[in-house]
């Protein structure tokens, strides 16, 4: 019986530390964390540099990654970045740098980074380099009141590309965007354009520039024409 009491006790006992010493799994988050937040993005498209920081914007998100999409490609993950602050508060505002060298040329790259937990992911704005510019500008007839015009796209990354006219005087008087085209669903497109509403006898410069939310290349290609007199 003596022994059986101390059975019983020390079951307690066991019983007892063990409600003390429960161990619970910590709940999955809910929703995936909100995307961050590019604070910079810098890049050399002569020397195959990309150089970006963002802004962690989430308390719980379980690490963050960074995703490329090249020219022909789909989205791929080419680095993982830990949150070590992870799950404490005020770790949202953490800033974090990614540096990418040596990346083939010519340089037409876009990027993003997704912040992702157990319950999925969210991806921040997609930054791209900047598209290459166009080329082949090349005149096809004009008139004394009209030009048309060829060229050929060759970027996948641009937001749209604009063509540009002026005067070819002292003065250089431009006559700003007289063409207008958004995202060109493939590399290599060629399209023609006429321009309408120009002067006899006078010489225009006409430049193709493709721009995206980094900008363009600067050097465009021009083209000087002069319209027939009559």
């Amino acid at each position: 019986m003596r022994n059986r009491r101390l059975l019983v006790l020390v079951t307690s006992l066991l019983a007892a530390s063990l409600g003390v010493l429960h161990i619970t799994t910590p709940a999955s988050a809910a929703t995936a964390p909100t995307a961050p937040a590019f604070d910079y993005f810098a890049f050399n498209p002569r020397g195959g540099l990309v150089h970006f920081r963002f802004i962690d914007k989430s308390t719980d998100e379980q690490g963050f990654r960074v995703e490329r999409r090249d020219a022909g490609s789909g989205w791929q993950g080419v680095h993982e970045i830990p949150n070590t602050g992870t799950g404490q508060p005020g770790s949202t505002g953490r800033t974090y740098t990614a540096r990418f060298e040596n990346q083939p040329l010519p340089l037409e790259q876009c990027y993003r980074v997704a912040a992702w937990n157990d319950s999925g992911s969210n991806h921040s704005r997609t930054h791209c380099t900047g598209p290459r510019r166009p080329d082949q500008l090349t005149l096809i007839s004009k008139t004394a009141n009209s030009v048309t015009l060829s060229w050929r796209d060759r970027s996948f990354n641009e937001r749209y590309t604009d063509l540009y006219a002026g005067y070819v005087s002292d003065h250089k008087l431009s006559l700003g965007v007289v063409a207008h085209w958004g995202a060109l669903p493939e590399r290599n497109t060629i399209t023609a354009v006429t321009v309408t509403n120009l002067r006899p006898d006078i010489a225009y410069e006409f430049s193709a520039k493709a721009v995206n939310n980094v900008g363009s290349d600067e050097s465009n290609p021009r083209l000087v024409v002069r319209t027939p007199s009559s």
